[in-house]
């Protein structure tokens, strides 16, 4: 015979683990659709940032940055 609130804590504890294992599935859900989008993404930002895409006729100026001299030390 079961004590009148075994039954009652027995249905919230089993409750209390769907919502965890839904929220565990909402998180995963999330993660792979984030995943998705970043791959869809990721492929045409690398191809951008290639420099060396140009339309016919088009001229590109590159602009780096000087490099650094040691000058001799004085005395």
């Amino acid at each position: 015979m079961d004590q009148p609130g075994y039954a009652d804590f027995r249905a919230r504890r089993e409750a209390t683990i769907w919502q965890r294992l839904n929220r565990i599935l909402f998180v995963l859900l999330f993660l792979a659709v984030w995943l998705g989008i970043i791959s869809l993404f990721v492929p045409p930002y690398k191809k951008m940032q290639g420099l060396d895409l140009m339309k016919e006729g088009e001229t590109i100026f590159r602009l780096e940055p000087a490099k650094a001299t040691k000058s001799a030390p004085k005395r």
